[in-house]
């Protein structure tokens, strides 16, 4: 099976999860899905959630993330914010906070939809 028929293999036949396969085009306008894409891609995404201890919200948002994991694509770490004064100072309202690559891509709340869209781009 080459990359091209695995690719027409993923948009066919997506896997079932609870939710239609969200679909993409990449240069040449072929479909391509998150999880193909994701597959392609040579190292994985860095994601970074920035929570504290008793957080209702940051538990959510990293159970979210640990489940995704699973399927690969990327890593992830949680920094607590109440251990540094700076990102207690920089993230003390705002936490749950979830960066992609550096680039800040949720806050207080993550869906997990949106998450795999944006790992994809």
């Amino acid at each position: 099976m080459t990359n091209n028929d695995y690719l027409k293999y993923c948009i066919i036949y997506p896997p079932i999860w609870g939710h239609p396969e969200i679909t993409f085009a990449d240069a040449a306008g072929n479909l391509v899905s998150p999880r193909a894409r994701i597959a392609r891609m040579a190292e994985p995404r860095t994601v970074v959630v920035y929570s504290r201890k008793g957080c209702h919200l940051c538990e959510v948002v990293k159970e979210s993330l640990s489940k995704l994991s699973r399927r690969g694509g990327f890593t992830w770490r949680d920094v607590d914010v109440d251990g540094d004064a700076e990102l207690r100072r920089q993230f003390n309202d705002e936490v749950p906070v979830v960066f992609i690559d550096g680039r800040k891509a949720f806050k207080y709340r993550m869906d997990e939809q949106e998450f795999l869209r944006k790992l994809a781009s």
